[in-house]
């Protein structure tokens, strides 16, 4: 049973990047029926085996968060939202819980990845037939390629999550348990990834690229011949596609990224953002303690913003998950995010090599994809997160020389031996959950 639960984990992550794509009536969206069904059979494995394993700080402390935001309904101005954004994290909890309980070797973490990767493919082709069929992109206001449904520049930052995951799996430290066919299908993502998101003309997810390509940058200081030759060549595909093939539109809108900085300035990246924080500083104001209530955002600011036009009412979102989270959960919630940070972040110093440069690649394009979205809801957030924390605990449950050959660069040769590689050729593989 718990060999059934892990398969529909990585079923359910392998839908999340394209889950608007089908509903599926009533059941809603792909991945709520696949959710649901995986946290039934979860609970029921857990109470066959009687036992659950030890929730880490993590999973601690986003049950302090959900439950404070659960309390904000007693003073929430839309009780409505707060009712139904606390169900939303309240699954994501359970998600946490899940992925956290199965994901508790190597290899399951990486099978999750895989499936992360492989369900952006989907989001990635989606946008580029898009793209193929309507080359012509129009430009005014929410009318981008938007491939399966999702909002622009969501889709945009799911496709842009998956690339340094994708470069993981294709050059990380155990390359040589895969496949070469499975290693291409990776490198070949990155290309893809990069279109994707360059004709959605996303400014926000192409910022967030940034730390994706310093990791590139930097695995490739100690690769092979033939590993430098592969990413040199991914590399040179992606530019290609991007000069020869992605529309001018998009790539005009990207480049006005460098005026972020002038924030409320007519015409910068951030003109329209810049209006909806200045509503959502003023909101803060006035329950700076405990907030306006979880989801209350609109409500809160739309006095403000009344006189703004919105797009299906998406202008009224914070657009920025920090900004979402104080205005909605106030001081308190706030602190208690901060906290859940700082709790990744020391998972991530407490690990090596590869896998430390990997998650704090990773982490990093999560954290700047949050300052221009509204991503506390996001269970691609979530689920990257829920990764790297079982990552740190998989990690430091191993004995210091084998974490160390673990998350060595992967041509460095084994103590004496001399060989590229050596150390990654004897070491088992880690077994799934069963």
């Amino acid at each position: 049973m718990r060999a059934l639960a892990y398969w529909l984990t990585i079923a359910f992550v392998f839908t999340v990047p394209w889950e608007n794509a089908i509903k599926l009536g009533e059941l809603g969206r792909v991945s709520k029926p696949i959710g649901f069904a995986m946290a039934v059979v979860w609970a029921g494995s857990v109470l066959l085996r009687g036992r659950l394993r030890d929730p880490d700080s993590f999973q601690k402390t986003y049950f302090l968060l959900v439950l404070w935001s659960g309390l904000t309904f007693y003073w929430s101005i839309d009780a409505g939202a707060s009712t139904s954004g606390f169900i939303t994290y309240a699954q994501l909890l359970v998600m946490t819980f899940v992925i956290w309980d199965l994901c508790d070797s190597e290899s399951a973490i990486e099978t999750a990845l895989q499936a992360y990767v492989l369900g952006a493919y989907i989001t990635s082709t989606s946008i580029i037939l898009e793209f193929l069929s309507t080359p012509d992109a129009r430009f005014p206001e929410h009318e981008r390629l938007t491939g399966i449904g999702t909002e622009v520049d969501g889709i945009a930052l799911i496709v842009a999550i998956a690339v340094p995951a994708a470069w993981y799996l294709a050059a990380g430290p155990t390359h040589l348990q895969r496949s070469h066919g499975r290693r291409m299908l990776n490198f070949a993502y990155v290309p893809t990834g990069l279109f994707a998101v360059a004709v959605t003309g996303t400014r926000g997810a192409t910022l967030a690229l940034v730390p994706a390509a310093i990791f590139i940058l930097w695995s490739l200081r100690r690769a092979t011949t033939s590993q430098r030759l592969a990413a040199l060549a991914t590399l040179a595909v992606a530019i290609v596609v991007l000069v020869v093939y992605a529309p001018r539109g998009p790539l005009a809108r990207i480049e006005t990224a460098t005026t972020a900085t002038q924030l409320g300035g007519e015409g910068s990246a951030l003109s329209g953002r810049w209006g909806i924080w200045v509503a959502s500083s003023h909101a803060f104001l006035e329950r700076p303690l405990t907030g306006s209530g979880l989801d209350a955002h609109r409500a809160a600011v739309s006095e403000d913003l009344d006189n703004v036009r919105t797009f299906k009412g998406i202008e009224k979102e914070a657009h920025n998950t920090y900004i979402s989270v104080l205005v909605e959960t106030g001081i308190v919630g706030f602190l208690i995010f901060v906290v859940m940070i700082v709790t990744v972040v020391k998972r991530i110093r407490s690990l090596t090599g590869w896998r430390a440069w990997y998650w704090a690649t990773q982490v990093s394009v999560l954290a700047i994809g949050a300052m221009s979205l509204s991503l506390e809801e996001s269970k691609s957030i979530w689920i990257f997160l829920s990764l790297c924390v079982a990552t740190a605990a998989v990690a430091g449950s191993r004995s210091p020389a084998a974490a160390e050959l673990a998350s060595a660069p992967i041509d460095a040769p084994t103590p004496g031996s001399g060989v590229p590689g050596a150390g990654r050729r004897w070491q088992p593989a880690p077994q799934r959950p069963r």
